[in-house]
């Protein structure tokens, strides 16, 4: 009886060692899979940050080409008005010779 007792008590032991030993693998996994959901989520803040900078980037672009839009009708106005300028002075010109 002591015998059966002895080995009763000493397969409980190692059954509660192995236990212990997978309640531990199981905390070691679940910490490795902590690690990788936050690894996911960085990841997944990157993918989002470099969303926003090729928006910002494409908003940047339409400016610029606005900008240059810009830029081309104030240089036609401009030409508009050396002209004008231009028939204004031969107006005046003609206007001189006319008095002479």
């Amino acid at each position: 009886m002591r015998e059966e007792a002895a080995v009763r008590k000493e397969v409980g032991m190692r059954e509660e060692a192995a236990v212990r030993e997978e309640e531990e693998a199981v905390r070691e996994e679940e910490a490795v899979v902590r690690e990788e959901e936050e690894a996911v989520r960085e990841e997944e803040a990157v993918v989002r940050e470099e969303a926003a900078v090729r928006e910002e980037e494409e908003a940047v672009r339409e400016e610029e080409a606005a900008v240059r839009e810009e830029e081309a009708v104030v240089r036609e106005e401009e030409e508009a008005v050396r002209e004008e300028e231009a028939v204004v002075r031969e107006e005046a010109a003609v206007r001189e010779e006319a008095q002479r």
